[in-house]
């Protein structure tokens, strides 16, 4: 078993940029979810509302964060060695996030308005900061602006057996995952490892995602067909709260890096 690939998504619900490693700070991978769209009231926006979401993508290139959108201008975002006390006409505002309420770092309005544009809604976006503290539920740290955990894996042979049951099958990217993990003998593992090893980080398992509409929504063109929740509903239903469950959360220890390649070994399975 092996790391095929590897994911960061540096607007929460826009689209991943993928890389060759991730590198992990106390709070997760270095840029992932550390921007976030937030309407005129400060309640954080996503794909489930605004498909167009995934069709945002932003861009690292030299030390320079831009945006890109579809017949949209190029928009120029930030320098990444700037520093993260950003200072604009609005700067520092309350946001929500699910059931916490964050202090967040708004870009400036010129930034905002090109997501307003786009999305058709008056809203803004904002980063993460030296006041932006947001505590993690199973632990006595930190979270990004990330749904649950800081890492979701899932397998490739999970999808395939999805996929076996789907008239037209559907790519990875539908699930969002951080890492995808390859050369797996039997699909949904990835729910029964407790604690695994992959380069150099210990990770923990949190606990198995639970889906909605978001894996519906193709992730280059927004259209949004019920199709493959209709169908992973008929095996992929927890007992406990009829919740459809794919690909689990882990959680890491320290600090460290992830490559592509690496081998994963299983430390605790399921007892």
């Amino acid at each position: 078993m092996k790391v095929k690939e590897l994911n960061i998504y540096p607007i929460k619900s826009c689209a991943p940029i993928k890389s060759k490693e991730l590198n992990f700070n106390s709070v997760g991978a270095k840029d992932d979810r550390s921007m976030l769209i937030v309407d005129k009231n400060g309640r954080f926006l996503t794909q489930r509302e605004f498909p167009k979401m995934c069709q945002i993508t932003p861009i690292l290139r030299e030390g320079k964060w831009t945006v890109h959108a579809p017949e949209m201008p190029e928009m120029f975002l930030k320098n990444e060695i700037e520093d993260i006390k950003y200072k604009s006409e609005t700067g520092i505002r309350k946001i929500n996030i699910w059931k916490d309420e964050v202090l967040a770092y708004e870009f400036d309005r010129n930034i905002s308005q090109w997501f307003s544009d786009f999305l058709k809604i008056e809203c803004s976006l904002v980063q993460m900061g030296d006041k932006s503290h947001r505590p993690y539920s199973l632990e006595s740290r930190e979270i990004s602006f990330v749904d649950h955990s800081p890492l979701l894996i899932i397998t490739s042979a999970s999808l395939e057996a999805l996929n076996s049951k789907l008239s037209s099958p559907i790519p990875m990217d539908r699930f969002r995952p951080s890492i995808v993990i390859d050369n797996v003998v039997l699909p949904f593992l990835e729910d029964s490892w407790r604690m695994i090893k992959l380069g150099n980080m210990t990770l923990n398992f949190a606990r198995e995602c639970t889906r909605c509409i978001m894996i519906c929504i193709d992730q280059v063109t927004a259209e949004v067909k019920s199709g493959p929740l209709k169908t992973l509903s008929t095996f992929r239903k927890r007992l406990a709260d009829n919740k459809i469950i794919f690909g689990s959360y882990y959680y890491h220890q320290g600090v460290g890096k992830i490559e592509v390649g690496d081998k994963l070994t299983v430390l605790s399975p399921q007892s």
